[in-house]
């Protein structure tokens, strides 16, 4: 009697071994979880965004971020000639559409942008009025905005320098005010070219602008 019932229970175990759905993932479920799905990057910037500087399009620092970043989609708004708190309306950028819908939204202005005679004070208040636009349009973002380097100033040096110096301190405050990561860049003006439209970032300054992008994202 105790060898029957023990043979049944043998049975038993083995049927319900054979019915129960396996706890395993499967290999075909892992390797798509394990498949990057790639973030939604918004790039903000003026001619130097616009691959204006260096020798081939290959050296400009936006597409070598794309290359680096296959799986991420990205969106360039690229708009030269334009300023913060200054200008025409159509060259200020505080009445720019801004794109909405991505995970990270890289803000990388204009030399010109740190030289634009207006009061610190107003120059604050405008780049704050964009970049809470650009985190109403991207509530959960996050938010870099890049200040890369300063040529050799013409003109009137010391007070450009100082242009320099207070838009730097009124734009970390705005960037710090909507949660977002201030990058100030050092550097020389080796990595800079004068072309017939001012000056621009040679090869060197989008290696070194791309760099940046990659490290944080």
């Amino acid at each position: 009697m105790r060898t029957n019932l023990r043979a049944l229970g043998v049975v038993i175990v083995t049927a319900l071994a054979l019915i129960a759905p396996s706890t395993a993932p499967s290999t075909a479920s892992s390797i798509a979880h394990a498949q990057p799905t790639g973030r939604d990057i918004l790039l903000m910037g003026s001619s130097t965004t616009g691959c204006t500087g260096p020798s081939t399009p290959s050296a400009c620092f936006v597409n070598k971020v794309k290359a680096a970043r296959a799986a991420d989609r990205f969106t360039v708004l690229a708009r030269g000639g334009t300023y913060v708190a200054y200008g025409t309306p159509s060259q200020n950028w505080t009445t720019t559409a801004i794109p909405g819908g991505h995970d990270i939204v890289v803000v990388q202005l204009g030399i010109n942008d740190w030289y634009v005679p207006v009061t610190p004070l107003t120059f604050g208040a405008q780049v704050a009025e964009l970049l809470q636009r650009v985190r109403s349009a991207n509530p959960d973002a996050e938010i870099h905005w890049v200040r890369t380097w300063m040529p050799a100033p013409t003109g009137n040096a010391d007070i450009r320098r100082s242009m320099w110096v207070r838009h730097g301190f009124s734009t970390a405050d705005a960037v710090e005010t909507v949660g977002g990561t201030f990058h100030d860049m050092s550097g020389t003006p080796t990595r800079f070219a004068v072309d017939s439209t001012g000056w621009h970032y040679n090869n060197l300054g989008h290696q070194r602008l791309a760099d940046l992008l990659l490290s944080f994202m």
